[in-house]
């Protein structure tokens, strides 16, 4: 479909932008339509041009993490990528808001919401860790809904590390309001993206400002006035999460096996409002998601190394 042309460019050729999902300093996500099948995908395009090769490569960390993981359903599906005139585009599975914003929207979540989150995070974690990645920067804003509202994905593998690939001592720091204490001192492990996890679920669970109290939090702080409204069995299943000690936080198959033996009830994200189906042009929100972009991190080892013309298109990277 697509045909060389100096005026529109291969995103312009083969996509149709239904409407834009967020904006942010370094980049652009769009809902669009493919215009030779109909169907439905998330671009992000960044919105400045490479400056130099080495934030070239930088910018490509999230495309050779994301395409490196086998599939998963809590994981954002990652379909492909292109540069183009010196700009990069990831092309995604289209989800729905991420959970920074249905917090934000409609408050502390409900147990059957908690449970679901923490499971489907869970399972993604777990899936990841048993291939050696990292993600790194786990957080609400990181989790999305599905776009039928049942289940959760872990998207945005900008700061993930592939330990296949390359040393935990190239990690970057990500968000310190979710970053694991140890990392200050040493090297990410598995429990770093647990640690996170239980930051994410105190958030989800309770009007706690993990900003303002980042520090009590870190020193195990933890009083029974943020809980109120919580139950105990949830509380008791993220809160080991929190250790300071990474070695005694659970792993994400053995806290998923635990949790499973409750027999929680799954929930349906159903406070989302006006959600239709992926045919409706205008199904995911009444009102535009925010998106959140942090400049990636640069392992000494880069499977790409292509040079790029700013006129011409590059083949997708998958």
């Amino acid at each position: 479909m697509y045909r060389f042309s100096k005026t529109k460019t291969y995103m312009e050729q083969c996509f149709e932008v239904v409407k834009v999902l967020g904006n942010g300093s370094f980049g652009q996500v769009l809902d669009v339509k493919c215009l030779e099948t109909g169907k439905r995908f998330a671009i992000k395009k960044a919105l400045r041009t490479f400056e130099s090769s080495g934030k070239r490569r930088r910018q490509l960390l999230e495309v050779i993490n994301h395409e490196s993981i086998s599939p998963h359903p809590n994981i954002v599906r990652f379909e492909k990528a292109w540069e183009e005139r010196g700009r990069l585009y990831i092309q995604t599975e289209l989800c729905g808001p991420n959970l920074h914003h249905y917090r934000a929207e409609f408050g502390p979540l409900s147990e059957d919401e908690l449970w679901t989150v923490l499971v489907d995070t869970l399972k993604a974690l777990e899936h990841l860790h048993s291939e050696k990645m990292l993600h790194l920067d786990v957080k609400p804003s990181n989790i999305f809904i599905s776009v039928d509202n049942t289940m959760c994905k872990l998207g945005d593998f900008g700061l993930a590390v592939n330990l296949n690939m390359t040393s935990a001592d190239s990690a970057e720091d990500g968000d310190r309001n979710y970053m694991a204490p140890e990392l200050l001192n040493e090297p990410p492990t598995s429990a770093a993206d647990m640690y996170s996890l239980g930051i994410t679920m105190l958030e989800l669970a309770t009007n706690v400002d993990v900003e303002a109290d980042r520090t009590e939090i870190r020193e195990g702080y933890l009083p029974e006035s943020w809980f109120e409204g919580t139950s105990e069995a949830v509380r008791e299943k993220f809160t080991p999460l929190l250790n300071s000690d990474p070695t005694s936080r659970p792993r994400a198959a053995q806290l998923l096996e635990e949790v499973k033996l409750l027999g929680f009830t799954r929930a349906t994200f159903r406070r989302i409002r006006n959600t239709r189906s992926p045919s409706d042009k205008d199904y995911i929100m009444d009102k535009d998601w925010d998106f959140e972009s942090e400049d990636a991190i640069h392992p000494p080892s880069l499977r790409a190394k292509r040079k790029y013309d700013k006129t011409f298109v590059t083949p997708p990277l998958r």
